[in-house]
C-alpha cells in the first residue's frame, strides 16, 4: 500500500487546463495523506515549485528525483500567443531504472505532425539519441503497414517513405556496440484533409473586373482547424491564405475557378466551380481609332481610372485584378509602364501580394517579348519591387502556400529564360574595364575624354539592373526553399529553355564526406570537399545545408548583353549554399552604387542631353547643283565606316554614280543624323530613282537609311525617298518615290521642241500601238503597272473611242446633230484623257 502525500488544487477542475492568475493573487496548495495512512506522520513536507512557462524550452530533471520502477508521465501544453484556445499537448513517459540506459527519439521532419501524415508527400523521420554520446549506435527502422507486422525498411539515420494507407506504426531500435538496444515506437494516421463541404459562386456569369463574385464553401470538416482558401485562375493566383468560408472578388476573364482548402497541417484538396466571366472591352473614342498608340493608351487609361480610389479605400484584390486585366492590352514597354505606374508607390508586405506581383509580372513581360532595353528598364523596376517584398516576408517568415511556391519558382525560372534570349546587338568595348586606358582615365576622372557611345552604355546599364534585380528575387527564393526541403529529399527541379534550376539538400555530420552533385543538364559536375562543408556549416550555424544551382548555357545565358562576349565554352554556373535558420543579410547589397557596366562613372549621367553638335562645310556653294539629304537610323549599328555609292537613274537618260569614301577614324555617316551632300547635277533630273551600294569596308560594314531627300536648287523641284531598311551588302534595286513636288518657280527640264517630240510619242504613237498589251503601261513617275487584263480594257476603249470620232468626223448626219454629238463626245474624251 503506497502512503505517499498527494496534492489537492480545489482551484483546478481540469487537470489538462493550466490555471491563470493576477500578478496580484495567491493559490493555496494543500498536501493530503489518504484514510488508509491515519497512523503514519510526516516529520516535514517539502515544496518545490518550478517555473517552466514561457521562458525554457528545456527541462532538466536534477538527478535522484526519479525513483528506481516508478514511472513518469510528463506533459507539455504549447498556447499560442495571439489565440489562447489555440493549444497542443504532448505526453512523454519515464520510468527510473538503475542501470545507464539511453532513449532514442523519432524526430519529425516532414509530414507527420501532430501524428498525421498526407498521402500526397513524402514522410521524412530522422533518429537523434541525445544521450548516446562517445559511440555510433546502429539503426533499424521497422514499418507496419495497415495492421501487418513490421518490415525492415531502413538501416540508416533517417527513413523517407511514401504510402497511401491510413495507418503506420513506426519502431525505431538502436544498439550500442556493447549489445545494449533500445526502442520507440510512432503512430501516424492519414490525414485526408478538408472534406464534406461544397463551394457555391454567384453570379455565374459577369463582367471581368467590375462584377462582384460571392464564393460560399460551407460544410467543409477537419480536424485540424482553421481551414485557409486560396483562389486561382489558369493565368494565376488571384488571392490565397482567406481564412473565410464565404468570400468576394472580382475575377478576369474565365470559365473555372480552381479553390485549394487547406487546413493547419498543410493538406490540401482543390475543387472547382463554373463561373463565365466574360472580357471587358473598353471602346476607345472616334479620334484615337485611326492610332493605335493612342488607341491602346485611351484603353488602359479607362481601365486603370479607378485603381488609385481602390487602393486608397484599402480594396487591393479589386486594383491587383484591374491591373491583370489591363495587363493584357500591352503593346509596348509605354504601356507597360502606365499600368505598373499605379502600384509602384503601394506598400506590400505579404507573401500573398508577392505572388500576384509576379503573376501580373509574368503577364506583362509575356506582352514585351522580345524584350528591348526599354522593357529591360521596366521590368527592373518591377524585380526591385518584388525583391523588396521579399525581404520582408523572409523576416516576418509569413507562410506560403506549398503551390504558391511551386508557381513562383517556375515564374522566376520563365523570367530567367525570357531574359537570358539576346533581343538586342551591342557593340564591342571601345577599351575593356581591366585595361590601362580605361583604368587611367577612371582614376583622372577623364571618361568623357574616351570614345564610346553613351546610348550603348544606357542600355547596358539598364540590364544590368534587370538582371541584378532578379537575380536578387531568385537569390532570396532560396530562403523560402530552406524551409520546404529536408535532407534526403529528391532534387526539386525546374527546367525552362536553356536554364535548369535545381535544389539539393544535405545533412553534414561527423562521418561528412566529399559531396558531388550533377547539374540536371548533364553539363556540370559540382564537388563539394568535406573542408567546403563543415565551413558552411559553421558559418550558416545549422547541419542542413541547401544547395541552389542554376545552370545556363553558353547561348543562353542572362549575361549576353555584356559588352565584351564571353568564350564560345564558357557555362555559366550559380551555386547559393543556404540553411533553415540562418539570414545572411549582408551577402546582397541593398542598393546598387557606383554601377560598374560599359564606363564606370560616365554611364550614370547617359540620361543628361547633351548640346547638338552641328558641323558645316568650309565652301557650300548651292548654284547648279543637287541637295541631297540623307537620314540615317537610331539603331546601334545605324552609321557606318564603309564607303558608300550612290546610284541615280532618270528618264531618258544614263545612269549616275557617285561614290562617298570616309575616313575611319572620323566617318560622317554616323548613327541617327542628316548628312547633307552637294553634288554636281550632270544628266540628272528629277523625277528619279535611286539605288544603294556598299563595299563592306571598316568597323561596321552595314547601315540603316531611313530617307533620302533629293533637291534641284536650279529648278526648284525636289523628290523625296522613304527608304527604311538596312544596307547589307552590294546594290540594291532602284526605288522609285511617288513623293516629287516643285515650286512656283518650277523650270522645265526639256526645251518646247524636246517635249513636243516626246508628248506626240506618247500619245500618238503608243495611242494606237499594241504596247498596252504586250508591254507594260507606266509612267515616269507612276510605280504601278496595270495587270493585263487592264491594259486590254484601256486599248479596247481608245479603239472605240476612235471610232466614234470616225463616224463622226466623217460619216452622214444633220449639222445639228453632229454638232450635238461631237459635244457630248468631246466631254468623253476630255475625261478619258484627264483620267490617264
Amino acid at each position: 500500500m503506497s502512503c505517499e502525500p498527494k496534492m489537492s488544487l480545489r482551484f483546478c477542475k481540469d487537470p489538462e487546463r493550466p490555471v491563470e492568475i493576477a500578478p496580484n493573487s495567491h493559490l493555496v496548495f494543500m498536501a493530503e495523506v489518504t484514510s488508509k495512512c491515519m497512523d503514519l506522520n510526516y516529520r516535514y513536507v517539502n515544496w518545490s515549485i518550478y517555473d517552466i512557462t514561457n521562458k525554457h524550452h528545456l527541462l532538466t530533471i536534477p538527478a535522484g528525483t526519479l525513483r528506481i520502477g516508478s514511472q513518469y508521465d510528463y506533459k507539455l501544453t504549447m498556447i499560442s500567443a495571439l489565440d489562447r484556445n489555440v493549444r497542443n499537448t504532448t505526453q512523454q513517459s519515464v520510468r527510473g531504472v538503475d542501470h545507464e540506459t539511453f532513449t532514442p527519439h523519432i524526430h519529425c521532419c516532414r509530414n507527420c505532425e501532430l501524428g498525421m501524415f498526407a498521402r500526397n508527400n513524402s514522410i521524412n523521420l530522422m533518429a537523434i539519441c541525445d544521450d548516446c554520446q562517445g559511440f555510433m549506435p546502429r539503426f533499424e527502422w521497422w514499418v507496419s503497414i495497415g495492421g501487418e507486422a513490421h518490415k525492415l525498411l531502413s538501416k540508416l539515420n533517417h527513413l523517407v517513405a511514401y504510402h497511401d494507407v491510413d495507418y503506420l506504426a513506426i519502431k525505431l531500435k538502436m544498439f550500442q556496440p556493447n549489445g545494449l538496444m533500445s526502442e520507440t515506437e510512432r503512430i501516424l494516421k492519414q490525414n485526408t484533409g478538408p472534406k464534406d463541404g461544397q463551394c457555391t459562386i454567384y453570379p455565374q456569369k459577369g463582367i471581368e473586373a467590375k462584377t462582384i463574385f460571392t464564393i460560399d464553401c460551407r460544410g467543409y470538416q477537419t480536424d485540424y482547424p482553421p481551414l485557409v482558401y486560396r483562389y486561382m485562375i489558369d493565368i494565376g493566383v488571384i488571392d490565397s491564405n482567406v481564412p473565410y468560408e464565404r468570400y468576394q472578388l472580382p475575377l478576369p476573364a474565365t470559365d473555372a475557378l480552381y479553390i485549394s482548402i487547406c487546413d493547419a497541417l498543410d493538406m490540401c484538396n482543390e475543387f472547382h466551380v463554373h463561373v463565365h466571366v466574360q472580357p471587358l472591352n473598353v471602346q476607345p473614342a472616334s479620334m484615337f481609332r485611326a492610332n493605335e498608340r493612342l488607341k491602346t493608351d485611351h484603353q488602359l487609361r479607362g481601365l486603370l481610372i479607378n485603381v488609385p480610389d481602390m487602393l486608397s479605400q484599402g480594396q487591393w484584390n479589386r486594383a491587383f485584378v484591374r491591373s491583370l486585366v489591363s495587363a493584357k492590352h500591352i503593346k509596348s514597354s509605354y504601356d507597360g509602364t502606365l499600368v505598373y505606374s499605379y502600384l509602384v508607390n503601394e506598400e506590400m508586405i505579404t507573401s500573398v501580394q508577392l505572388e500576384q506581383m509576379s503573376v501580373l509580372a509574368v503577364n506583362m513581360l509575356s506582352h514585351l517579348t522580345p524584350v528591348n532595353y526599354r522593357g529591360a528598364a521596366l521590368m527592373a523596376t518591377v524585380f526591385a519591387k518584388l525583391s523588396d517584398i521579399f525581404k520582408i516576408t523572409i523576416v516576418d517568415l509569413d507562410w506560403l502556400h506549398q503551390d504558391g511556391y511551386s508557381s513562383m519558382t517556375a515564374m522566376y525560372v520563365f523570367f530567367l529564360s525570357i531574359l537570358s534570349t539576346a533581343s538586342e546587338r551591342h557593340p564591342r568595348a571601345m577599351c575593356r574595364v581591366e585595361e590601362e586606358l580605361c583604368f587611367r582615365a577612371q582614376k583622372r576622372r577623364h571618361e568623357d575624354t574616351l570614345p564610346y557611345d553613351q546610348l550603348t552604355a544606357l542600355r547596358i546599364n539598364y540590364w544590368l539592373k534587370c538582371t541584378w534585380n532578379l537575380y536578387k528575387c531568385v537569390y532570396y527564393l532560396g530562403f523560402l526553399a530552406s524551409k520546404r526541403h529536408f535532407p534526403h529529399d529528391d532534387t526539386f527541379v525546374v527546367r525552362k529553355g536553356g536554364i535548369s534550376y535545381q535544389v539539393n539538400v544535405t545533412g553534414v555530420d561527423s562521418n561528412v564526406h566529399d559531396l558531388t552533385i550533377e547539374t540536371i543538364d548533364f553539363q556540370q559536375h559540382i564537388t563539394l570537399s568535406k573542408n567546403l562543408l563543415n565551413e558552411l556549416k559553421d558559418t550558416l550555424q545549422h547541419n542542413t545545408l541547401l544547395f541552389q544551382i542554376i545552370s545556363q548555357n553558353t547561348n543562353h545565358n542572362m549575361f549576353w548583353w555584356y559588352p565584351e562576349t564571353l568564350p564560345s565554352v564558357s557555362h555559366v554556373l550559380i551555386v547559393h549554399a543556404f540553411s533553415p535558420e540562418k539570414y545572411l543579410r549582408s551577402v546582397l547589397a541593398t542598393y546598387m552604387r557606383g554601377i560598374v557596366a560599359y564606363q564606370r562613372h560616365s554611364m550614370l549621367q547617359c540620361n543628361v542631353q547633351k548640346e547638338k553638335v552641328i558641323t558645316e562645310d568650309l565652301q557650300l556653294t548651292l548654284n547648279g547643283e543637287l541637295l541631297v539629304m540623307v537620314v540615317t537610323g537610331g539603331q546601334t549599328f545605324g552609321g557606318t565606316t564603309s564607303n558608300v555609292t550612290l546610284y541615280f537613274k532618270s528618264v531618258g537618260r544614263d545612269q549616275v554614280t557617285y561614290h562617298i569614301q570616309q575616313d575611319p577614324m572620323r566617318p560622317r555617316l554616323t548613327r541617327n543624323s542628316t548628312i547633307k551632300l552637294t553634288l554636281d547635277r550632270g544628266p540628272i533630273v528629277l523625277p528619279t530613282r535611286l539605288a544603294f551600294g556598299i563595299d563592306r569596308s571598316g568597323r561596321y560594314p552595314s547601315w540603316y537609311c531611313r530617307s533620302v531627300t533629293i533637291v534641284d536648287l536650279e529648278r526648284h523641284v525636289q523628290q523625296f525617298f522613304v527608304v527604311n531598311r538596312w544596307i547589307e551588302r552590294g546594290t540594291t534595286r532602284f526605288l522609285r518615290s511617288p513623293y516629287y513636288t516643285h515650286g512656283r518657280k518650277r523650270k522645265p527640264p526639256f526645251t518646247w521642241c524636246q517635249r513636243f517630240c516626246y508628248y506626240l510619242e506618247e500619245l500618238f504613237i503608243n495611242w494606237y500601238m499594241v504596247k498596252p498589251i504586250l508591254g507594260p503601261w507606266l509612267t515616269s513617275t507612276n510605280p504601278y503597272a496595270l495587270n493585263r487584263f487592264e491594259r486590254s480594257c484601256v486599248f479596247l476603249c481608245k479603239l472605240s473611242i476612235t471610232i466614234a470620232l470616225a463616224n463622226i468626223s466623217f460619216g452622214r448626219s444633220a449639222k445639228r446633230i453632229i454638232m450635238d454629238d461631237l459635244h457630248v463626245e468631246l466631254i468623253v474624251i476630255r475625261c478619258l484623257v484627264k483620267r490617264h
